[in-house]
């Protein structure tokens, strides 16, 4: 090891104990050390950091899984949001293997959770991972779109699980995925409002920000959203100009709170 590596490697190490635990960040970090040296474990495992109630399971391999479990539980991208109140109706759009979903449902006792994800394997290990806390939790296999429709699948970027998106098929291509509008889904969810709509939908933003995007906005309380590209900063953007927010920034997210339509001068 590198003089270089070593302060790395004992940053990571201690900001995991710090975030996770002694045991759990012990385990990571075996897993994160294998996995740089070429050798990752090829089974499913499972991790339970500090505060969580059930352990999660991650797929081994080079799945994408034990770095979005580094993003959530040890880097705590979403700490910032952890101090709202009041936050009883969770929606989660591309929700991947449910791990946000579990930070969720930890940190807001009192929230139901309903998590969409497009990809079938994704979304059955997305509902394992949330099964054991009952009526809290759900999940619906599907996509957010402009419209319901049927769509299909690709990965994009590094070609791993945290990239799925969907999109428009080609030609005479069958879409293999349904998909709906927001308004549709905060009705399946059964949520009149929204009081934290966190979104990761790889692209797909550029559809659901759009002219009509102000009429569900307006039934949002806080919002937390990974942002694909300027286009779909622009779109994102460009539908919130309607409303008044408090902007901040946590790692690749960006998050409005308390959203509000904006009065006329």
């Amino acid at each position: 090891m590198s003089s270089s590596e070593q302060p790395s490697r004992i940053r990571i190490f201690a900001g995991a104990v710090k975030a996770i635990g002694l045991w759990t960040a012990c385990r990571y970090y075996l897993h994160w050390l294998r996995s740089s040296l070429g050798i990752p474990r090829k089974k499913a495992f499972h991790f339970q950091p500090k505060g969580v109630r059930f352990p999660i399971l991650l797929r081994g391999g080079t799945s994408s899984d034990s770095a979005v479990f580094r993003q959530i539980f040890i880097e705590q991208e979403y700490e910032t949001l952890y101090g709202m109140r009041e936050v009883k109706c969770i929606l989660d759009l591309g929700a991947n293997t449910g791990l946000a979903a579990v930070a969720f449902l930890n940190r807001f006792p009192d929230a139901q959770v309903v998590a969409v994800e497009p990809d079938p394997d994704n979304h059955r290990l997305c509902a394992e991972n949330i099964a054991a806390y009952g009526s809290r939790a759900r999940t619906i296999l599907g996509a957010v779109w402009s419209h319901p429709r049927k769509l299909a699948i690709t990965r994009v970027g590094d070609q791993r699980e945290w990239a799925v998106t969907v999109l428009e098929p080609v030609g005479e291509e069958p879409g293999v995925v349904q998909s709906w509008d927001p308004p549709t889904l905060f009705a399946m969810a059964g949520f009149e409002t929204v009081d934290l709509l966190k979104i990761d939908i790889e692209r797909s933003e550029i559809a659901i920000f759009n002219s009509s995007s102000a009429a569900w906005i307006q039934h949002v309380r806080n919002l937390c959203i990974e942002l694909h590209g300027r286009d779909c900063e622009e779109a994102f953007f460009g539908a919130m100009s309607n409303f008044e927010y408090e902007l901040e920034h946590s790692g690749e997210l960006a998050i409005c709170r308390n959203i509000r339509l904006r009065r006329n001068p």
